[in-house]
């Protein structure tokens, strides 16, 4: 096994462990148990925790850009391309704020913000990218910021759009972008924003 190898493995079980127990149960000697590496072994790699975290973070953040690129190819060509494929990420059933990682993060980086400069600057690529292709950039911004206060009082506070809000946050921010509205479509006047608990109720 090489040691890109052995470091992959130690940063998918810090995140097994991070969804299983939370932020406050991810540990170095934890980490090193659930890979099957000695502890010296994950010390070569990572020497803290917070160096554990902060590749933790960059795998997320390579793997939101991931399925970015993949929705890129998928989205029809034309002005603001980048953010539509944007829009439908953040927006689709699995979206990042559905991660029980996001969340633990959320909550370390209350007593450790700086474990989360790695993904600030990313965001910040990322949102110029968004608005490299864009006619308006400074609608693309607003867009952005947005959906990026809807992740958030999700994972801060547990509020959430039903269903049906999020399908007409997405068909109202692609149509702001340009894009042809889907005949029919069904489209509700407010968002009934809703604790997450009271929708699991």
């Amino acid at each position: 096994m090489t040691r890109l190898d052995t470091r992959a493995r130690l940063i998918d079980a810090a995140l097994r462990i991070v969804r299983r127990y939370g932020a406050a149960g991810l540990t170095l000697q934890a980490t090193a148990d659930e890979a099957g590496v000695s502890k010296g072994g994950l010390l070569y790699h990572f020497r803290s925790k917070d160096q554990l975290i902060g590749a933790m973070v960059e795998h997320l953040v390579d793997g939101f850009e991931e399925k970015l690129e993949a929705a890129y190819a998928a989205e029809e060509s034309g002005p603001s391309r980048w953010a539509r494929a944007y829009v439908r990420v953040c927006l689709a059933d699995d979206a990042p704020d559905s991660d029980p990682v996001a969340h633990a993060f959320l909550a370390a980086a209350v007593l450790n913000p700086a474990m989360l400069a790695p993904m600030r600057d990313r965001r910040q690529q990322l949102l110029e990218r968004l608005r490299g292709d864009a006619p308006d950039p400074e609608r693309v911004t607003l867009i952005f910021l947005a959906l990026d206060g809807l992740f958030l009082r999700r994972l801060s506070l547990g509020i959430t759009a039903s269903s049906s809000d999020q399908v007409h946050v997405r068909e109202t921010a692609l149509t702001l972008l340009g894009a042809p509205v889907v005949p029919g479509a069904q489209r509700t006047p407010t968002l009934a924003l809703r604790p997450e608990s009271a929708r699991l109720a």
